[in-house]
């Protein structure tokens, strides 16, 4: 029998059996991280560790603020769903798993859309972000197109996995990926996106900066396309594999004069940037440590607030 802990504000506990839906057990939750809210536990099946792999959509609504979500490993615990969006269809709702709640925490769990996307490419979401002030630590995305909506807010990802094959990682967000791994697993020659970013002006806040992160994978990859002519995305200190293009990044017909890409200190095959396109941008270390510093997502030191 599979089971699943739920922590209550007050420290006291109760048992669910995994056939209960997860979303009907999001309990209220206090304003400070004292305990896991929800905990995912491995247990003893015939004598061997059995993996818990909960075959359902996933929703934290937007009232149910200071969550944290614990599991015992990302090939122990995982969050599966199997959807996607066809056209005209809402595409949010293809998502395995949704956060819509500011001040957010998940660790060691592995969010998943299965859907077959050998059979016909199509929007599968692993998960979408919606919240502000929301942490992945040690977490896998898994999906093909559209793995990660990293939607709107200040997010922060630290040793996450993210796997798939077209834009998947794309949004408006304003997100910090430290030591992160971006796994191509495009089943053609391609090129495709790991990146599509977009903000709403210039000025708004917004972009996602990969700091000591790794590019690695099958096909030939863009470090980004412009979803839209503010579109912002840089790589810093990043081992980039021989999987790039060598123009690194595609304008996709935008406006190049308000696109902020840039690269500085990265390794690997993939990071020579003697043909990348002459719009990248040179960013002075002054602007580089604004955005790779606690300034750009964190001048209110709520990563460390969040610290259970």
């Amino acid at each position: 029998m599979f089971f699943y802990i739920v922590t209550l504000p007050s420290g006291l506990s109760r048992w669910c059996k995994q056939s209960q839906s997860t979303n009907q057990r999001i309990v209220e939750t206090s304003k400070q991280f004292k305990r896991p809210s929800i905990q995912f536990l491995t247990g003893i099946l015939n004598g061997s560790e059995f993996m818990f792999i909960k075959a359902e959509q996933v929703i934290i609504p937007k009232e149910k603020q200071f969550i944290l979500l614990e599991g015992q490993g990302t090939n122990a615990t995982i969050i599966q769903w199997n959807a996607h969006a066809d056209p005209g269809d809402a595409e949010i709702n293809s998502a395995a798993f949704l956060v819509n709640a500011d001040n957010f925490i998940a660790r060691h769990i592995t969010f998943q859309n299965s859907y077959d996307y050998r059979y016909k490419q199509a929007i599968a979401m692993a998960a979408v972000i919606q919240g502000d002030k929301c942490s992945f630590y040690d977490c896998k995305f898994l999906g093909y197109q559209d793995t990660l909506c990293d939607f709107q807010g200040r997010h922060y990802f630290s040793q996450c996995w993210i796997e798939g094959g077209v834009d998947f990682i794309f949004g408006q967000a304003a997100s910090l990926y430290e030591g992160c791994t971006l796994n191509s697993i495009l089943i053609d020659e391609g090129p495709s996106w790991f990146t599509a970013h977009a903000k709403v002006n210039l000025s708004a806040p917004g972009g996602f900066v990969f700091k000591k992160c790794y590019l690695i994978g099958s096909g030939n990859m863009y470090l980004g396309r412009a979803w839209n002519q503010h579109s912002t995305v840089l790589f810093y200190q990043t081992f980039m594999s021989g999987l790039i293009v060598p123009l690194g990044w595609d304008s996709w017909q935008q406006d190049v004069s308000q696109i902020t890409y840039a690269e500085e200190s990265c390794t690997g095959p993939g990071s020579n940037k003697s043909q990348r396109v002459r719009w990248e941008r040179q960013l002075s270390a002054q602007d580089w440590n604004r955005f790779i510093s606690s300034e750009f997502i964190d001048q209110d030191s709520w990563i460390e607030q969040q610290s259970p």
